[in-house]
């Protein structure tokens, strides 16, 4: 056999597995029964009351995030970014909790595909520091 007919096939695999996994990424929803908070955490403290904070994270998201689902009796919320050209995107759970000092949000991160390494970690920081900024909190990693 020919060596570009293996390349061919080859190629044709790679763009079809790619499509596959885009279309799998793009039509995940999370909803906080689905996507359950994950060994991977980052945590943020706040002297804000628990009720306060968790009101201002389920109504405004950074950009290039959305609030996929809300669960005020548990205190959970699910944030989203899409998928770019480095991920697939990724599930953002997150529970806040009163803390003795004010409030405390962990914050987990799950690929909406299949995703590790540095991109995830980047991601999970990235998020993390805007919403710290965004509520006066303070990043704590795990």
């Amino acid at each position: 056999m020919d060596p570009i007919y293996f390349a061919l096939v080859g190629m044709v695999g790679a763009l079809v597995s790619t499509g596959t996994m885009l279309l799998i990424a793009h039509n995940r929803t999370g909803t906080v029964a689905a996507v359950g908070m994950t060994k991977r955490r980052m945590v943020l403290v706040s002297q804000a009351p628990p009720q306060a904070l968790y009101g201002w994270l389920t109504q405004y998201s950074p950009d290039g995030y959305k609030i996929e689902d809300v669960d005020p009796s548990t205190g959970r919320f699910v944030l989203s970014s899409r998928p770019t050209l480095f991920s697939w995107g990724f599930f953002f759970p997150g529970v806040v909790y009163a803390d003795q000092y004010g409030s405390r949000l962990e914050l987990g991160i799950t690929s909406r595909a299949v995703q590790w390494g540095p991109v995830v970690t980047k991601a999970h920081r990235k998020l993390a520091h805007e919403l710290a900024a965004m509520t006066n909190s303070r990043v704590i990693e795990n």
